[in-house]
């Protein structure tokens, strides 16, 4: 039986070799080329206060959860009582990394909504004791304020989100976007 499949195998290579003795052939060349440029990447990730979505990604959401003026806070969020409102308070974090650039520093605005929520009266970032209020439809710098620019190295920041509510706010869900553009200098 072996004999026999050599036999045929033999006879197969015989057929097939003027084949591949005249098989045509061409060649050519791909040149790639490109540019690389640099470019910056921004993520939130979570504080002692787990992001509700999107941690890891460029948009995130953070959730207070259910909070009230003089009740039992949620874990991880600071309830402060004031005279005419109150503010809730959670951690996050915003790492902001570079790759293949040159600079070593960046800038990192926030913008608040054109409009805040009925109640809401004003929303606010604190990065270490320094809070910066964003006003609705304008834009501020996370780490200068609004009348500087503050250089920032590359990795990751802690940023506490303060929310300011009124005490004529009416018992209701409230949610506003703030938008985030990190800049390398």
């Amino acid at each position: 039986m072996k004999t026999k499949s050599l036999l045929i195998l033999i006879a197969l290579f015989v057929m097939i070799s003027p084949m591949l003795a005249s098989a045509q052939a061409s060649s050519g060349t791909l040149t790639i080329g490109g540019t690389v440029t640099g470019s910056i990447s921004l993520v939130f990730n979570s504080g002692p206060l787990a992001l509700t979505s999107g941690a890891g990604t460029d948009t995130a959401t953070l959730n207070y959860g259910s909070i009230s003026k003089y009740g039992t806070a949620p874990a991880n969020v600071t309830v402060t009582p004031g005279v005419g409102n109150w503010t809730a308070a959670a951690d996050f974090s915003v790492n902001v990394s570079a790759y293949n650039t040159t600079s070593g520093t960046y800038k990192l605005n926030v913008s608040g909504p054109a409009t805040y929520p009925t109640g809401i009266s004003a929303a606010a970032l604190k990065t270490g004791a320094t809070s910066i209020t964003i006003p609705a439809g304008a834009g501020v710098d996370v780490f200068g304020g609004a009348s500087s620019v503050a250089a920032k190295t590359y990795g990751s920041q802690t940023v506490t989100a303060v929310t300011t509510i009124s005490d004529t706010a009416s018992a209701a869900a409230f949610n506003y976007n703030l938008s985030f553009l990190a800049t390398a200098l």
